[in-house]
């Protein structure tokens, strides 16, 4: 994307036998009586898992980009009001001085230095801020993407152990009488 790096990954196939990938585990009786212990199993096992753990990844990294980038907007916010307000206080200095007949300083050229240095602060406040909004529907796009593969996990899993229920109870329900 725009903000470097890689891109999400997405798992979107819409393959079903996604649930029957995972191997069963030698203990499978003991790990199907506790579900958590079966869905970690299952879920590290699981073919799409890299991808969500390189999505989790990435989001993270993101976010990290934004709260710099959020940073650098509110110091350039900061700077600029800062060096507005200088102005301001120089003016009415200047104001108060000609009114008292006092020599006044020119404040001319310290006055240009200042707005040129809110322009500077303004470009980098505009790009950073331009930046942060794409970084959010970046964001947003991955925080998407990995709901959708939270709920394919869920569901893929539910088959898995229904699936490993199924075959536990016909193993169980042949393997005795002979």
């Amino acid at each position: 994307g725009p903000g470097g790096g890689p891109g999400p990954t997405s798992s979107s196939s819409t393959d079903t036998s996604a649930a029957a990938a995972a191997e069963p585990p030698p203990d499978i009786m003991a790990l199907l009586a506790d579900r958590n212990k079966a869905f970690e199993h299952f879920r590290r096992s699981y073919r799409r898992n890299e991808a969500i753990e390189e999505n989790k990844a990435l989001l993270k990294e993101k976010y990290g980009r934004a709260k710099a980038l959020g940073e650098r907007v509110n110091a350039s916010r900061a700077a600029i009001n800062q060096l507005k307000a200088t102005i301001e206080q120089r003016r009415v200095a200047q104001s108060l001085a000609e009114e008292e007949g006092r020599p006044v300083d020119t404040f001319a050229a310290e006055e240009e230095r200042a707005k040129l240095a809110i322009d500077r602060e303004k470009t980098d406040y505009r790009d950073a801020f331009n930046e942060l909004r794409d970084l959010k529907k970046e964001i947003e796009h991955l925080q998407m993407l990995l709901e959708q593969s939270r709920k394919r996990l869920q569901t893929d899993f539910e088959q898995w152990l229904l699936l490993m229920l199924k075959q536990q109870a016909q193993a169980g329900g042949s393997g005795g009488r002979g």
